[in-house]
C-alpha cells in the first residue's frame, strides 16, 4: 500500500493544466468548463458584443469633433510640461 501511495504522489506532480482562450496576444485565460458550480463568468463572444454594447463611429474631420479634441488638451498641465521639456 505504501508503494502505491508513493507512486501516486510521484506520478501526480505535474502542475495544473487547462486549455486557454486567447483574449489578446498577451492575455490568455482558462477555458470555462464544468457545470458552473463555481460560477459561469466568461468572455463575450464577438457575436454577442453588438447586443451588449452600443457604439458610434466619430468622424474625425467634423468641425465640432476637431474642436473638442483640440480643446480637450488645453488644461492638462503634465502634457504642457512634457512639451516644454521636448522643446515643442
Amino acid at each position: 500500500m505504501l508503494i502505491l501511495a508513493v507512486m501516486y504522489f510521484l506520478t501526480n506532480l505535474r502542475p495544473y493544466q487547462s486549455d486557454l482562450t486567447e483574449i489578446t496576444p498577451d492575455i490568455k485565460t482558462p477555458v470555462a468548463v464544468g457545470q458552473y458550480q463555481h460560477g459561469s463568468a466568461r468572455w463575450l463572444k464577438d457575436a454577442e458584443k453588438d447586443k451588449a454594447f452600443a457604439s458610434f463611429a466619430l468622424n474625425p474631420h467634423n468641425k465640432v469633433i476637431k474642436a473638442l479634441i483640440k480643446g480637450g488638451y488645453d488644461n492638462i498641465d503634465f502634457l504642457k510640461n512634457k512639451k516644454d521639456r521636448k522643446g515643442g
